[in-house]
């Protein structure tokens, strides 16, 4: 009798581990799950002037519909959402709105557009090299203005 009920309790806690870990499941949808990891801050805009990113800055999307955001000395954890490419990051009642494309996430939060790249994806790399060379190009611009304003004021 005693040998019964010792099988009985094991069957028991044995259906009760298997339930416990099939509610722990994602409820993730197959697109979100092919989104989940980590994407490198890449670029951001603000009226009008793209910027390169700070190395280290990233978006890190979890299975659990949450991520790790650390973009422009915004650091915390917000929950994210992905239906149909259109991309939603939503953070203390507000929901910011964006796409993913492939690689690539576009999403802008407070006036400033943020470009994120999968992290090792050729993507990320091309971006990486496109924004750097917009830099360069709008730092060469500034200088050959402000060298022709000094040039023209000295002549």
């Amino acid at each position: 009798m005693r040998k019964k009920q010792q099988i009985a309790s094991l069957l028991l806690a044995l259906i009760l581990a298997l339930s416990l870990a099939a509610c722990g499941g994602s409820s993730l949808s197959e697109e979100e799950s092919a989104a989940v990891g980590k994407y490198t801050l890449i670029s951001y805009t603000y009226s009008g002037l793209e910027l390169s990113a700070d190395e280290g800055d990233y978006l890190d999307l979890r299975d659990d519909g949450k991520a790790e955001l650390s973009a422009v000395g915004m650091t915390g954890t917000v929950k994210w959402s992905l239906a149909d490419g259109v991309f939603t990051i939503s953070e203390g009642g507000d929901d910011y709105i964006g796409e993913l494309d492939g690689n690539v996430i576009r999403i802008e939060m407070e006036d400033v557009l943020f470009l994120f790249a999968r992290e090792g994806s050729a993507e990320a790399d091309q971006l990486k090299q496109d924004a750097e060379n917009a830099l360069d190009e709008y730092v060469d611009s500034a200088f050959d203005e402000a060298l022709e304003e000094a040039m023209s004021e000295a002549g």
